[in-house]
């Protein structure tokens, strides 16, 4: 169970670095980098180490402000109340809130990885891989759909 914990924080970590490096070409990618930085850096944390909770807490409650602004940007949210969104997926505050949502989802995991050490914290842990597997297969026909997009990087991927 030990070694399983330990893999989760380490493909937790890739996938957050991995994420802030393909945030390079957004618009706002200090930002993103910032986010996707430091979640990847207290999962990597997190294998070798307990990650102090006050931290995830501190980041779950900047992400949960963060969010609404997001929804607000260009009326967004009065279009997805409204249903005028033809694919919710098409537009760049959906994805970002599916990033958001990972994030949270990677706190979750950092707080019950901290506060259990014994194998009844395995439901939590198969919380946290369903989750971003579920945000994973919503997102997954737009992210491959965004390699042959020309436009400036979709959210998601860098023009070369």
């Amino acid at each position: 169970f030990f070694l399983f914990m330990r893999a989760v924080g380490v493909t937790f970590s890739f996938f957050f670095f991995f994420s802030a490096y393909l945030n390079l070409n957004d618009p706002d990618p200090e930002w993103w980098l910032i986010c996707y930085g430091f979640t990847g850096f207290l999962c990597l944390v997190s294998v070798f180490y307990r990650v102090p909770v006050i931290l995830c807490y501190f980041v779950i409650a900047c992400v949960t402000c963060w969010i609404p602004f997001i929804l607000m940007e260009d009326s967004f949210w009065l279009r997805v109340r409204d249903i005028r969104l033809l694919n919710l997926f098409d537009h760049e505050q959906a994805r970002e809130v599916g990033g958001l949502l990972l994030v949270l989802t990677a706190m979750i995991y950092l707080i019950f990885r901290s506060k259990n050490k014994s194998s009844s914290a395995t439901s939590y842990v198969l919380f946290a891989f369903l989750l971003p597997a579920l945000v994973a297969a919503v997102f997954a026909p737009k992210l491959f759909k965004d390699f042959s997009s020309d436009s400036h990087c979709n959210g998601m991927f860098m023009e070369t």
